[in-house]
């Protein structure tokens, strides 16, 4: 998610990059970082086209970082792009679900989850590639459901409860557990080898740490580490590693996907979400290429499939 907080006059507008329900969420937070009043309340349809004052505001729309059509003030014109990279096409056999595994009982495995945590996403994707039917509860981080904290007493989705009453809690296990039996496209078995384990320990340890601190500054109070050092670390440790991988191939499992493209890919989403205008410019053309082709893939746009605010829902299917 990157924001820009324009003040225009005794108006303010934010300028978005990402997906609709995170606009309203994190306005308040993009205004305070510049130093600005929170603008309440914030709407759905603040963010469509609109004009404000002399400022015309271009709302992202379908999870793609559209920009601004323009922004100008009488007598200076300019406009403001973001470069989009070609999508790396995800291929269509790869995207069939294996046939799901009989259930021991008619009861369905439960995923607690949250809509924009990259780890519930990489769980979710693989329960669908995996052809996995289950059942699913949007998770308020600030309302936990009491059956969540009965499962779990960290109580950090994902967690999957399954039929037996047995209960996994890290999403790699899950991702484990989709493709158990059995693994007929070789998706879980392409994510273990020595290459993709150090990507993915990559991923989960610096990385992750790196994303937080350029992504929320606000919490890395009394921090040594500016965002932008954070940034430019977190290039280092993952993000060029991984655009070596991909010039030479087109997935981390090789000419076709495998689970570690899965658990990858949500949290470079996240990352380009900071600053799209530097990631664009940076020379990371085989990443941008292949996050750009499962963002746009049925995939993830079945994994983002919007779920009840209370109680359990089947989960769509591929």
């Amino acid at each position: 998610m990157k924001h820009r907080a324009v003040q225009a006059g005794q108006k303010v507008v934010i300028i978005g990059f990402g997906e609709l329900g995170e606009l309203g969420e994190q306005g308040n937070m993009a205004l305070q970082r510049h130093g600005l009043k929170p603008w309440l309340p914030l709407r759905r349809r603040d963010f469509m086209p609109a004009v404000v004052g002399a400022l015309a505001v271009m709302a992202p729309v379908n999870n793609q970082p559209l920009g601004l059509t323009c922004l100008h003030r009488p007598g200076n014109r300019s406009s403001l792009t973001t470069a989009a990279a070609q999508p790396r096409p995800i291929p269509a056999s790869t995207l069939t679900p294996q046939a799901p595994p009989a259930p021991p009982n008619p009861q369905l495995p439960r995923l607690y989850t949250f809509r924009r945590c990259p780890y519930a996403m990489r769980a979710r994707m693989a329960l669908l590639q995996a052809g996995r039917v289950f059942e699913a509860v949007e998770v308020s981080l600030r309302d936990k459901p009491p059956s969540l904290l009965a499962l779990s007493p960290k109580a950090t989705v994902p967690v999957l409860h399954l039929p037996d009453g047995s209960v996994i809690e890290e999403s790699w296990d899950i991702m484990r557990w989709a493709w158990a039996a059995p693994d007929a496209q070789g998706w879980w078995a392409r994510a273990q080898s020595p290459a993709n384990l150090d990507l993915l320990q990559r991923n989960d340890g610096d990385f992750k740490r790196h994303l937080d601190g350029c992504k929320y500054p606000q919490r890395q109070a009394g921090g040594s580490i500016t965002p932008e050092a954070h940034r430019d670390k977190a290039l280092d440790v993952l993000l060029k590693p991984l655009e070596a991988r991909l010039h030479s191939e087109p997935f981390l499992g090789g000419a076709t996907p495998c689970a570690t493209d899965l658990a990858v890919m949500p949290f470079v989403r996240q990352f380009a979400a900071v600053d799209p205008g530097w990631f664009a410019a940076q020379d990371l053309p085989s990443v941008r290429a292949w996050l750009a082709g499962w963002l746009n893939s049925p995939l993830f746009s079945t994994c983002m499939a919007k779920l009840p605010a209370q109680g359990a829902m089947r989960f769509p299917s591929l």
